[in-house]
């Protein structure tokens, strides 16, 4: 099933839902939607997709004692930690969540603290998930890090605590889809710098994708020596070089390298794409998988020696750095990381630039969606973000990351991020955009230009919205995971109020069937399957067993395919569907 995930942002209580709709709506309409809510500030991290349309939510929820509930709509589903901060302490939720929006089982952290914005989630083979945390031990607690699964059972982390216990590390944990937590690995941080000051956040992780055989891509970037298990229970060890001599250890201060880690199926070590030159700093923030290669998209901080930049290539490809400022990094490996393609564009900002992106493939494009201020230069197009601070842009690029074209929202503290695309039409994408603590919207634009549709339709999912977050479309579905505070309106069904920022689940259905490829998720190998129309049929050849979905199109599911290995066969009656991204017509 191909799938493909975005990023978002919302927040209330689990509301009665409306009637249903007439089969025939042309605007998304608002399924179902319930909130996890705390006494202190939740943070939505990630979504994925799981079996007989359940779904995989990870959180953060702030509490303050022991015995505090953490609900998600009537149901109590984790217990708090008790915190010697008034910010309180930022308990780990997993969930997994029905078809309807009940929860199935929950795991969730008894002792440990998760970092807002550090925590994904992958898809694994076996219907099962795995999660990737920056994780550190809860304050004003002497007990090691512990995690409670979806089963009721407890594991301990073994974490040396002493005066080093507030330091982040990478915990990397495997759920069955019954919530059984099968296995864990946690990474091994250095916590002392060379100029002998301490850091507790040595590494972000911002991002990963699996392949067809299980592995695990990471992407991030890395202030200090982190070291990783490998299956011979030895550790490989990466180190940074682009660390400022009088670096305190404050996350503020921007610098540190790139990485891209490759972990078997197991979550041990196999491999890693670092910087090797001098920069000031780099970064990896998104992952994307389709066939035999591996996107990237991340940012490049250059830094001059001598009165001149200097150069910096990633494997052997020249990345062609013209000045000191934040550029957009681009790029191709193969699976093994071997660069094949690398390439940066400049920007006339120095700092931080861009913030809340998502990475699609689309046919033969490529879709980049971020929030930004910025100029940046896109070969023979100006891309000029500059006018508000933080405003919307997308870039479509070819599979060579050649761009095509941008466009942007025009509209302070927006954002875009992701792209969804109607399976019967050729012409046109939809984009998710925001504007902070305003509407959640997908808004369709013309596919060659990117500029507004003819038609202009501009489609409000919320009312309010904080942060933007993930998202995940699949057929005529799209999953919402978000944030806000305060009153929301979902799609004009259903009003929300929370005290607090806090995380809402939601489920959307699309007047259409959506299409794209396998973003941060299982991808799906090209040749592995094929699905066409005969006479009076929908034929699915496979090299494996699949599930294939058909829909009409007015987006309804017709027919779900269970195809075996080898070629699997289903009538129906003469007409227009799409499957697997594909348009077919039986006759």
């Amino acid at each position: 099933m191909k799938k493909f995930y975005f990023m978002l942002a919302a927040a209330a209580m689990l509301l009665a839902i409306p009637a249903a709709r007439a089969q025939e709506a042309t605007t998304p309409t608002a399924e179902w939607a319930k909130v996890l809510q705390s006494s202190k500030v939740g943070t939505a991290l990630s979504l994925a997709k799981g079996d007989n349309g359940s779904l995989y939510t990870l959180s953060v929820a702030g509490t303050m004692t022991d015995d505090e509930n953490i609900t998600f709509g009537d149901d109590v589903v984790a217990h708090g930690t008790e915190s010697t901060t008034a910010s309180g302490n930022n308990n780990i939720v997993l969930m997994k969540v029905d078809a309807q929006g009940s929860p199935l089982w929950t795991a969730s952290s008894i002792i440990g603290d998760g970092y807002s914005n550090g925590g994904i989630l992958v898809n694994t083979a076996d219907g099962g998930i795995t999660a990737l945390l920056k994780m550190r031990h809860s304050i004003g607690r002497s007990e090691k890090p512990s995690f409670i699964d979806g089963t009721g059972k407890t594991t301990t982390f073994d974490w040396e605590l002493g005066d080093q216990s507030r330091f982040y590390r990478l915990a990397i944990m495997h759920f069955s889809k019954d919530g059984a937590l099968e296995w864990s690995r946690l990474e091994q941080s250095a916590t002392t710098l060379a100029n002998g000051n301490k850091t507790p956040d040595a590494f972000d992780i911002y991002t990963a994708a699996t392949d067809s055989e299980g592995n695990i891509y990471v992407g991030g970037r890395f202030r200090n020596n982190i070291s990783l298990l490998k299956a011979d229970g030895t550790y490989a060890t990466l180190q940074p070089i682009n660390i400022s001599a009088d670096w305190t250890g404050d996350s503020q201060v921007q610098n540190g390298d790139l990485f891209i880690l490759k972990l078997d199926a197991n979550g041990y070590y196999l491999n890693s794409l670092v910087a090797k030159d001098v920069a000031t700093y780099t970064g990896v923030q998104n992952l994307l998988i389709e066939g035999n290669k591996l996107y990237f998209q991340g940012y490049f901080k250059a830094k001059a020696e001598n009165g001149a930049v200097n150069p910096v290539k990633l494997g052997n490809i020249d990345l062609g750095l013209q000045n000191e400022n934040t550029g957009l990094l681009v790029g191709i490996t193969d699976l093994d990381l071997n660069v094949l393609n690398a390439k940066v564009f400049s920007s006339s900002r120095k700092g931080s630039v861009y913030q809340a992106n998502a990475l699609d493939i689309i046919g033969d494009d490529i879709y980049f969606t971020t929030k930004t201020v910025c100029n940046l230069t896109l070969g023979n197009i100006n891309a000029d973000v500059s006018k508000y601070t933080r405003d919307g842009m997308i870039i479509r690029f070819n599979k060579d990351f050649e761009p095509q074209a941008f466009a942007n929202e025009g509209v302070m503290q927006s954002g875009y991020m992701g792209v969804v695309v109607n399976a019967a039409d050729n012409n046109n994408i939809y984009v998710l955009g925001h504007s902070l603590l305003g509407p959640l919207f997908m808004k369709k634009l013309n596919k060659s230009t990117l500029a507004a549709s003819s038609d202009n339709v501009k489609w409000q999912l919320t009312s309010n919205t904080s942060t933007i977050l993930p998202m995940l479309a699949d057929g005529n579905k799209l999953y919402v995971l978000s944030r806000f505070k305060g009153s929301n309106n979902i799609a004009g069904d259903i009003t929300l109020t929370a005290k607090e920022f806090s995380t809402l689940i939601a489920t959307f259905k699309l007047p259409f069937s959506s299409t794209a490829t396998a973003i941060n998720g299982v991808s799906e190998d090209a040749n592995a399957l094929k699905v066409y129309a005969s006479q009076g049929a929908v034929v699915v050849e496979s090299e494996k067993a699949a599930t294939v979905e058909v829909y009409n199109l007015t987006g309804s599911l017709v027919a779900r395919i269970n195809a075996q290995l080898g070629t699997t066969s289903v009538s129906l009656p003469a007409g227009v569907y799409v499957a697997a991204g594909n348009k077919l017509i039986v006759r």
